[in-house]
């Protein structure tokens, strides 16, 4: 079995003691499968931050990539949906938009009913949405079909 020094990165058999390149100490936990040195995982993993590339052990970079899928789900949550109307209006960021997703989020999701049109909203308007993005006359028609109901939502 193999293991990357902690040092320099080279690959080591686990049963040696020292890194033949760097002469870097090391032993290996045959129970859990880690190659420690001083109680420090040696395998490591390099991540992308804002900083640059960053090394960090195994464990740091699985938890560094569970909080950032975490971080990806709640933005996705908070600017999904309204495939439609952002095709409709050209930015997510229409106020007729947000108007749209809090009446999702506050009323549809609320029953089960409201759920099940949202699930299959998602599954149909991508396509639906491509193809009016492509259009300035389905825009148009777009934005006139969900006039009342944006009127409604104000009201």
């Amino acid at each position: 079995m193999l293991a990357n020094c902690y040092e320099c990165g080279e690959k080591i058999s686990t049963d040696a003691r020292r890194c033949p390149r760097c002469g870097y100490d090391y032993t290996y936990d045959s129970y859990d499968g880690q190659a420690n040195y001083a109680g420090k995982e040696v395998c490591e993993a390099t991540m992308e931050t804002d900083s640059g590339p960053r090394r960090m052990s195994v464990s740091e970079f699985l938890d560094a990539r569970v909080k950032m899928f975490q971080e990806m789900a709640q933005e996705k949550k908070e600017s999904s949906g309204c495939f439609i109307a952002t095709a409709a209006y050209e930015t997510p960021l229409a106020e007729e938009i947000g108007l749209l997703r809090r009446f999702r989020d506050e009323h549809l999701d609320q029953y089960r009913l409201g759920r099940a049109f949202i699930t299959t909203y998602y599954r149909l308007s991508p396509p639906i949405a491509k193809i009016i993005k492509q259009s300035r006359v389905l825009r148009t028609m777009t934005r006139a079909a969900l006039y009342p109901i944006i009127w409604l939502l104000r009201k």
